[in-house]
């Protein structure tokens, strides 16, 4: 069954309150994947023991040099910004957009 805007569910009180609950939860969890997907990392954040790839900085580089781990570059700096979703794509996570 599909919805439109124009369509009303047929729902008793407490299937209502149901319904809206699992639909605020599923919003709630959609909000909180593209939260969590927008974060940025530098190669620092990455790296070491409490670091988001536990590796070292220099592994974290490589990868993306090689291409493994896509980036963004802030301003002048040249400092690697690499996403979550770079991050997850990279473990394999989510799949990888082209």
């Amino acid at each position: 069954m599909s919805l439109n805007i124009h369509q009303t569910l047929d729902l008793n009180g407490g299937e209502k309150m149901y319904f809206l609950a699992e639909l605020a939860k599923a919003y709630g969890v959609q909000k909180a994947n593209q939260d969590a997907l927008s974060k940025c990392y530098t190669v620092q954040e990455l790296s070491g023991p409490k670091g988001r790839l536990k590796c070292s900085t220099k592994k974290a580089l490589q990868l993306i040099k090689d291409g493994k781990l896509r980036y963004e570059t802030i301003g002048e700096s040249k400092g690697y910004r690499v996403s979550e979703k770079a991050v997850r794509e990279f473990l394999g996570d989510i799949q990888r957009e082209s």
